[in-house]
């Protein structure tokens, strides 16, 4: 403002990773899919969720529920390594220093030793051939962000057994602070 007081978080220390697609394979209800830990020194707070969930498979009369949780205790395990990309160049290194997919054939990653919370969010995505529903969870302000301490993580699991054409991809946005 016209005092010199910032108004707004300019800094550079935002970042991203991607929910590779993922489908086909068939793990267990209450999987774990995808997950991010904090592992750094800093608080994550997530600004932004934009998931797309379809089915491409046989239709059946069943509805699979992707569900967002923090968790506490030991890292994931398995799967595939993602990357965390900057926003801008200059912003330091992540503190979100593991972050991993079961693979496009949604392989449940090893959840031993984690504790997790109720689920924050659920997207659902009837089994009905070609559908496919875009979910978004915006949160609004730089203070209104959901945050992972030191330690804490974000992970999808999914509900029910995964049959072949669940499909689930999209993004992540956070501030570290």
């Amino acid at each position: 403002d016209s005092a010199g007081v910032e108004q707004f978080d300019t800094g550079d220390d935002k970042y991203m990773i991607r929910i590779p697609r993922m489908t086909g394979g068939t793990p267990a209800a209450a999987s774990t899919i995808w997950a991010i830990r904090n592992l750094g020194t800093k608080k994550v707070r997530i600004r932004r969720i934009a998931i797309i969930t379809s089915f491409s498979g046989t239709a059946a009369a069943t509805t699979q529920s992707y569900e967002f949780r923090r968790f506490s205790g030991a890292t994931p395990t398995g799967g595939t390594a993602l990357v965390v990309i900057k926003k801008r160049n200059s912003a330091t290194a992540t503190t979100v220093t593991d972050a991993r997919f079961g693979g496009v054939t949604q392989t449940a990653l090893t959840v031993a030793g984690i504790t997790f919370e109720a689920s924050f969010h659920t997207c659902g995505q009837t089994r009905q051939n070609g559908e496919d529903n875009a979910h978004v969870i915006d949160f609004m302000s730089t203070q209104d962000g959901f945050e992972l301490a030191v330690n804490e993580g974000l992970a999808i699991q999914i509900e029910l057994v995964a049959v072949a054409g669940d499909s689930i991809s999209g993004s992540i946005d956070w501030d570290e602070v």
